[in-house]
């Protein structure tokens, strides 16, 4: 196979990575997310004949919380987007419903759904001048609900 057909990564930010779109508007670019979890809670019933005790299901679903990072740069214009998304849930109240696409080689793989996506606080890595690691900062979040949908859609 000749070199010019074998795709290449060019930036590592940008053809692997994690988006948040927002009303079908790109938000932000993010490193990770952690913590997309849902589970159900079980009731028991005991048979007194037996001694045995059975678990059922409440049918109620509850999703986990979700952390969102993010490498802050401030040339990039993500960075005052997504500021305005986290101030105005935060300090508003808003709740916001979008996606969460990963990206691999620039074509997307995976995507979450989400609704209702509270922003619980904005964390900051240690403020040392001497560190000259990336400045990443850590968003948890509460979701109401989220599922996962096929990439290409």
């Amino acid at each position: 196979m000749p070199l010019e057909a074998i795709e290449t990564p060019k930036d590592i930010l940008t053809t692997n990575q994690w988006t948040m779109e927002i009303d079908g508007q790109r938000i932000a670019s993010l490193s990770s997310i952690t913590g997309p979890t849902r589970a159900v809670g079980s009731i028991p019933r005991s048979d007194g004949g037996t001694g045995i005790t059975y678990n059922f299901t409440n049918q109620k679903v509850t999703f986990g919380d979700v952390t969102l990072t993010r490498q802050r740069d401030p040339k990039d214009p993500w960075d005052s987007k997504l500021k305005d998304f986290v101030d105005g849930s935060m300090v508003e109240g808003t709740k916001y419903n979008g996606q969460l696409i990963k990206y691999h080689f620039r074509k997307p793989i995976f995507r979450i759904v989400f609704f209702g996506m509270l922003f619980k606080g904005e964390n900051y890595p240690s403020l040392d001048k001497g560190s000259s690691g990336p400045f990443v900062v850590t968003y948890p979040c509460s979701v109401d609900f989220w599922e996962e949908l096929p990439a290409s859609l």
